[in-house]
Protein backbone atom coordinates (compact mmCIF):
# COMPACT_ATOMS: atom_id res chain seq x y z
CA UNK A 1 0.00 0.00 0.00
CA UNK A 2 1.15 3.11 -1.00
CA UNK A 3 0.38 6.22 1.41
CA UNK A 4 1.02 9.79 1.43
CA UNK A 5 0.43 13.08 4.27
CA UNK A 6 -0.34 16.12 3.05
CA UNK A 7 0.41 18.88 5.39
CA UNK A 8 -1.03 22.75 4.91
CA UNK A 9 1.27 25.59 5.57
CA UNK A 10 0.11 29.06 5.17
CA UNK A 11 2.67 30.82 3.90
CA UNK A 12 2.06 34.18 5.42
CA UNK A 13 -0.01 33.22 8.08
CA UNK A 14 -0.02 34.60 11.49
CA UNK A 15 0.71 31.74 13.55
CA UNK A 16 2.30 29.42 10.59
CA UNK A 17 5.58 28.93 12.09
CA UNK A 18 4.67 27.90 15.23
CA UNK A 19 2.44 25.78 13.78
CA UNK A 20 5.30 24.33 11.00
CA UNK A 21 7.78 24.07 14.12
CA UNK A 22 5.32 21.90 16.26
CA UNK A 23 4.22 19.70 13.48
CA UNK A 24 7.76 19.63 12.18
CA UNK A 25 9.31 18.21 15.81
CA UNK A 26 6.45 16.40 16.58
CA UNK A 27 6.48 14.44 13.44
CA UNK A 28 9.93 13.67 14.39
CA UNK A 29 9.25 12.47 17.95
CA UNK A 30 6.55 10.44 17.15
CA UNK A 31 7.10 7.93 14.23
CA UNK A 32 4.35 7.16 11.69
CA UNK A 33 5.63 3.24 11.82
CA UNK A 34 4.52 3.14 8.39
CA UNK A 35 6.43 4.04 5.18
CA UNK A 36 4.92 7.72 3.24
CA UNK A 37 5.77 10.63 1.23
CA UNK A 38 5.57 13.74 2.94
CA UNK A 39 3.88 16.58 0.43
CA UNK A 40 3.96 20.09 1.96
CA UNK A 41 1.82 22.39 0.94
CA UNK A 42 2.29 26.54 1.03
CA UNK A 43 -0.96 27.80 0.51
CA UNK A 44 -0.60 31.85 -0.45
CA UNK A 45 2.82 31.19 -2.36
CA UNK A 46 5.82 31.25 -2.16
CA UNK A 47 7.04 30.71 1.83
CA UNK A 48 10.06 32.72 3.51
CA UNK A 49 13.02 30.64 3.62
CA UNK A 50 12.96 30.20 7.14
CA UNK A 51 9.21 28.57 7.04
CA UNK A 52 10.99 26.82 4.58
CA UNK A 53 14.13 25.32 6.41
CA UNK A 54 11.32 24.03 9.44
CA UNK A 55 11.26 21.07 7.24
CA UNK A 56 14.91 20.29 5.98
CA UNK A 57 15.57 17.59 8.60
CA UNK A 58 12.57 15.62 6.97
CA UNK A 59 12.23 13.96 3.62
CA UNK A 60 9.21 16.09 1.76
CA UNK A 61 8.01 17.09 -1.49
CA UNK A 62 6.41 20.67 -1.57
CA UNK A 63 4.22 22.21 -3.68
CA UNK A 64 3.33 26.44 -3.67
CA UNK A 65 -0.31 27.48 -4.82
CA UNK A 66 -2.85 30.40 -4.26
CA UNK A 67 -4.78 29.79 -0.85
CA UNK A 68 -7.79 29.09 -3.37
CA UNK A 69 -10.45 27.08 -1.41
CA UNK A 70 -8.13 27.08 1.71
CA UNK A 71 -7.11 23.36 2.94
CA UNK A 72 -9.35 21.96 0.81
CA UNK A 73 -8.43 23.49 -1.98
CA UNK A 74 -4.84 22.35 -1.76
CA UNK A 75 -6.30 19.04 -1.26
CA UNK A 76 -8.08 18.60 -4.24
CA UNK A 77 -4.85 20.33 -6.16
CA UNK A 78 -2.98 17.59 -4.81
CA UNK A 79 -4.87 14.75 -5.25
CA UNK A 80 -5.22 16.09 -9.22
CA UNK A 81 -1.08 15.37 -8.88
CA UNK A 82 -0.42 12.47 -7.12
CA UNK A 83 -2.48 8.81 -6.77
CA UNK A 84 -1.08 6.88 -3.63
CA UNK A 85 -3.90 4.13 -2.01
CA UNK A 86 -4.39 6.74 0.53
CA UNK A 87 -3.94 10.41 1.04
CA UNK A 88 -3.55 11.79 4.60
CA UNK A 89 -5.07 15.34 4.62
CA UNK A 90 -3.76 17.76 7.60
CA UNK A 91 -4.54 21.06 8.52
CA UNK A 92 -1.61 23.86 9.79
CA UNK A 93 -2.10 23.03 13.05
CA UNK A 94 -2.66 19.10 13.25
CA UNK A 95 0.37 17.46 15.33
CA UNK A 96 1.08 14.17 16.80
CA UNK A 97 1.22 12.89 20.44
CA UNK A 98 2.13 8.67 19.88
CA UNK A 99 3.83 6.74 17.45
CA UNK A 100 2.08 5.06 15.14
CA UNK A 101 -0.70 7.16 14.41
CA UNK A 102 -0.07 6.26 10.60
CA UNK A 103 0.16 2.50 11.21
CA UNK A 104 -3.45 3.00 12.94
CA UNK A 105 -4.68 4.15 9.44
CA UNK A 106 -3.20 1.48 7.60
CA UNK A 107 -4.54 -0.75 10.16
CA UNK A 108 -7.90 0.22 9.41
CA UNK A 109 -7.26 0.99 5.67
CA UNK A 110 -6.72 -2.77 5.37
CA UNK A 111 -9.37 -4.08 7.14
CA UNK A 112 -12.11 -1.72 5.52
CA UNK A 113 -10.51 -0.70 2.03
CA UNK A 114 -11.37 2.67 0.18
CA UNK A 115 -13.03 5.71 1.80
CA UNK A 116 -12.80 8.72 4.76
CA UNK A 117 -11.10 7.89 7.73
CA UNK A 118 -11.26 11.27 10.24
CA UNK A 119 -9.37 11.82 13.35
CA UNK A 120 -12.06 13.78 14.73
CA UNK A 121 -15.83 13.76 14.54
CA UNK A 122 -18.93 16.16 15.67
CA UNK A 123 -22.75 17.00 15.16
CA UNK A 124 -21.92 20.70 15.62
CA UNK A 125 -23.88 21.70 12.41
CA UNK A 126 -24.70 17.99 10.94
CA UNK A 127 -22.93 15.08 11.43
CA UNK A 128 -19.59 15.14 10.02
CA UNK A 129 -16.00 13.90 10.08
CA UNK A 130 -13.82 17.05 10.26
CA UNK A 131 -11.23 18.27 7.29
CA UNK A 132 -9.01 19.03 10.04
CA UNK A 133 -7.42 15.97 9.91
CA UNK A 134 -8.45 13.17 7.88
CA UNK A 135 -7.51 10.22 5.28
CA UNK A 136 -9.24 9.44 2.11
CA UNK A 137 -8.47 7.69 -0.99
CA UNK A 138 -7.62 10.44 -3.43
CA UNK A 139 -10.25 9.12 -5.84
CA UNK A 140 -12.85 10.46 -4.14
CA UNK A 141 -11.17 13.26 -3.40
CA UNK A 142 -11.25 14.04 -7.26
CA UNK A 143 -14.64 12.95 -7.77
CA UNK A 144 -16.15 15.92 -5.37
CA UNK A 145 -18.59 18.01 -7.95
CA UNK A 146 -17.04 21.53 -6.78
CA UNK A 147 -13.35 22.84 -7.18
CA UNK A 148 -13.58 24.57 -3.46
CA UNK A 149 -12.98 28.04 -4.09
CA UNK A 150 -14.04 29.96 -0.89
CA UNK A 151 -15.16 29.84 2.54
CA UNK A 152 -18.49 28.66 1.98
CA UNK A 153 -17.40 26.19 -0.49
CA UNK A 154 -14.97 24.79 2.35
CA UNK A 155 -17.92 23.90 4.61
CA UNK A 156 -19.51 22.66 2.50
CA UNK A 157 -16.95 20.03 2.05
CA UNK A 158 -16.85 19.37 5.04
CA UNK A 159 -20.47 19.47 6.57
CA UNK A 160 -22.95 20.04 3.55
CA UNK A 161 -25.58 18.12 2.80
CA UNK A 162 -23.18 16.74 -0.30
CA UNK A 163 -20.22 16.57 2.18
CA UNK A 164 -17.43 14.59 1.13
CA UNK A 165 -18.21 11.99 3.80
CA UNK A 166 -21.70 11.40 2.66
CA UNK A 167 -20.97 10.92 -0.85
CA UNK A 168 -18.14 8.30 -0.14
CA UNK A 169 -20.75 6.90 2.49
CA UNK A 170 -23.10 6.46 -0.46
CA UNK A 171 -20.88 5.17 -2.83
CA UNK A 172 -20.61 2.27 -0.24
CA UNK A 173 -17.28 3.04 0.99
CA UNK A 174 -15.64 3.50 4.88
CA UNK A 175 -16.52 6.66 6.65
CA UNK A 176 -15.14 6.16 9.85
CA UNK A 177 -14.02 8.01 12.83
CA UNK A 178 -10.96 5.85 13.69
CA UNK A 179 -9.19 6.16 17.19
CA UNK A 180 -6.31 4.17 19.01
CA UNK A 181 -8.74 1.92 19.80
CA UNK A 182 -10.78 0.88 16.93
CA UNK A 183 -13.24 2.36 13.64
CA UNK A 184 -16.77 3.39 14.11
CA UNK A 185 -19.49 4.34 11.72
CA UNK A 186 -22.25 6.85 11.72
CA UNK A 187 -24.03 7.22 14.52
CA UNK A 188 -21.89 5.68 16.93
CA UNK A 189 -18.87 8.07 15.98
CA UNK A 190 -19.27 10.28 19.50
CA UNK A 191 -19.57 7.02 21.69
CA UNK A 192 -15.83 6.53 22.42
CA UNK A 193 -13.83 7.73 25.17
CA UNK A 194 -11.30 10.62 25.07
CA UNK A 195 -12.28 11.72 21.10
CA UNK A 196 -12.52 15.59 20.45
CA UNK A 197 -14.24 17.88 22.38
CA UNK A 198 -14.07 14.29 25.94
CA UNK A 199 -11.80 13.67 28.22
CA UNK A 200 -8.43 13.94 28.00
CA UNK A 201 -8.69 13.71 24.23
CA UNK A 202 -5.79 10.59 24.40
CA UNK A 203 -7.98 8.44 21.84
CA UNK A 204 -7.32 11.08 18.79
CA UNK A 205 -4.71 9.71 16.25
CA UNK A 206 -3.42 14.05 15.95
CA UNK A 207 -4.31 16.95 17.80
CA UNK A 208 -5.14 20.18 16.34
CA UNK A 209 -6.11 23.96 17.77
CA UNK A 210 -9.79 22.14 18.33
CA UNK A 211 -8.06 19.75 21.06
CA UNK A 212 -5.95 22.39 22.15
CA UNK A 213 -8.61 24.96 22.54
CA UNK A 214 -10.60 22.29 25.01
CA UNK A 215 -7.54 22.18 26.93
CA UNK A 216 -7.99 25.69 27.72
CA UNK A 217 -10.99 26.63 28.43
CA UNK A 218 -13.69 26.02 32.39
CA UNK A 219 -14.73 22.87 33.00
CA UNK A 220 -18.40 24.35 32.67
CA UNK A 221 -17.24 25.45 28.81
CA UNK A 222 -16.14 21.54 28.06
CA UNK A 223 -19.14 20.55 28.95
CA UNK A 224 -20.88 23.07 27.23
CA UNK A 225 -18.41 22.18 24.02
CA UNK A 226 -19.09 18.41 23.99
CA UNK A 227 -22.87 19.17 24.43
CA UNK A 228 -22.55 20.92 21.29
CA UNK A 229 -20.74 17.99 19.51
CA UNK A 230 -22.66 15.33 20.59
CA UNK A 231 -25.48 16.96 19.15
CA UNK A 232 -27.41 17.91 22.47
CA UNK A 233 -26.99 21.93 22.34
CA UNK A 234 -25.87 24.81 19.73
CA UNK A 235 -22.65 26.94 20.46
CA UNK A 236 -23.18 30.18 20.12
CA UNK A 237 -20.15 31.48 19.90
CA UNK A 238 -19.58 32.35 16.25
CA UNK A 239 -15.76 31.65 16.98
CA UNK A 240 -16.94 27.62 17.71
CA UNK A 241 -20.08 27.54 15.30
CA UNK A 242 -18.52 25.05 13.23
CA UNK A 243 -15.22 23.03 13.40
CA UNK A 244 -12.65 23.64 10.33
Amino acid sequence: MKFALVYICVSLGRRSMEYAQRFATTYRRFPADWEHELVVVFNGGPARRELRNVFEPVPHGHHERPNTGWDIGAYQDVASRIDPDLMLCFGEATYFHRRGWLARYAQAFKIHGPGMYGAYSSYLVSPHLNTTSFACSPALIRQYPVRCKDRRDRYEFEHGSASLWRRVATQGFAAKLVTWDGERDMPEWRTPPNILWRGDQSNCLTWCQHTDRYNEVNQETRERWADGADGKAVIQNPRFTVLA
